[in-house]
């Protein structure tokens, strides 16, 4: 009864560890597959050069705005002061362009500043995104490779404690000698070999019939 106790308690502790060792595989198993943290970072990466694509977009417009601008200055000066032109109301004409056209130029050059400190601004944002992006992926296949190597552990481990669960399980199974001399199968956990049935005394040797 003392041994069927012991064997039983030792499964139930080799039960508890299998158990233990299975929550930490699905743990493990699911750290694997979480990728929520990348996916973020790559996601804002994204965002972000999408956002300087804009950035350079319009500020390739902007200076041709400007260049086209400037190019207009440069003709209106070029009749206004070439001579060309004798009338002066068409020269006081194309003195008010020349001035609309100066102002425009100076705008043009304000917003093309502007837009270009936007991307400057915005690339260094990207490279630093890039940048965190490319650290966090290679943490992340860090702490793959240590993940892999606790699953594989972790699956050692309950190859280990199956087969001792078997061999603890096939011995509790075995059949065990009883107080009275015969083999009985193994109790139950807990129950008592039963000794109280009768049984026929041994035949006496020598003994002669009437």
């Amino acid at each position: 009864a003392v041994s069927s106790i012991r064997e039983l308690q030792q499964l139930q502790e080799l039960d508890t560890a299998l158990v233990s060792c299975r929550l930490k595989l699905d743990e493990a198993q699911s750290q694997l597959d979480d990728t929520s943290g990348l996916q973020e970072l790559r996601e804002r990466v994204a965002e972000e050069r999408q956002g300087l694509a804009v950035l350079e977009q319009l500020q390739r417009s902007r200076e041709w705005e400007v260049e086209t601008t400037r190019e207009h200055v440069k003709t209106m000066e070029a009749k206004l002061y070439g001579g060309t032109v004798k009338s002066p109301k068409e020269l006081m004409n194309m003195e008010e362009e020349l001035e609309r056209l100066k102002a425009k130029r100076s705008d043009t050059d304000g917003k093309l500043l502007a837009v270009m400190d936007a991307v400057e601004q915005a690339q260094r944002t990207v490279t630093t995104r890039a940048a965190e992006m490319e650290a966090a992926e290679q943490a992340w296949r860090l702490d793959q490779e240590g993940l892999r190597t606790e699953q594989a552990r972790i699956q050692s481990d309950v190859g280990g404690l199956t087969s001792r669960r078997e061999a603890a399980s096939d011995r509790s199974m075995r059949p065990v000698r009883s107080c009275c001399g015969s083999r009985v199968p193994a109790p139950r956990p807990g129950a008592r070999p039963d000794c109280s049935a009768p049984r026929s005394p041994p035949p006496r040797r020598g003994a002669i019939g009437a």
